[in-house]
């Protein structure tokens, strides 16, 4: 999809997927209907903790999470996950909830329906995406979780 869109899949930005995002954004689910059931999450975060063994270097990073319910009982995910490199610019993006964390954006959207591309102009407009837009991500990652 990402190659269709003239994406560069060898190195994504996230304005390379963002067309790719919203398109999947918009496409309905089958099966999951009703208010709240088919949900897409963009938010950041920030962590300084310095770098261990056992954990990654101070980095920035945003979620962009569909979250559905097909039975109103189980609710599942499918995240992606983009890792950045720290600096000062995504630090100014963020507030800190301590030393180390901080949070930024939360914007929430309606999956499968009209109402995206409204959640499309409010994350672009996040000063997050805007930061980080056009820069080569230090890790992507693509999860699905259900329970």
């Amino acid at each position: 999809m990402l190659a269709r869109t003239g994406g560069d899949t060898s190195a994504p930005t996230l304005d390379s997927i963002w067309p790719v995002i919203q398109q999947w954004a918009a496409t309905p689910v089958a099966d999951v209907s009703g208010h709240d059931s088919d949900l897409m999450l963009y938010e950041t975060a920030l962590s300084l903790k310095p770098a261990s063994r056992h954990g990654s270097p101070p980095h920035f990073w945003i979620g962009i999470t569909r979250q559905f319910a097909p039975d109103r009982e189980e609710v599942e995910g499918i995240c992606i996950a983009l890792g950045y490199e720290h600096d000062e610019d995504p630090a100014a993006t963020v507030t800190m909830s301590g030393p180390e964390h901080g949070y930024g954006a939360q914007t929430w959207g309606q999956a499968g329906t009209d109402e995206i591309p409204r959640w499309s102009r409010a994350v672009e407009t996040e000063r997050g995406f805007a930061v980080a837009r056009h820069r080569i991500p230090r890790s992507m990652t693509i999860e699905y979780g259900g329970g």
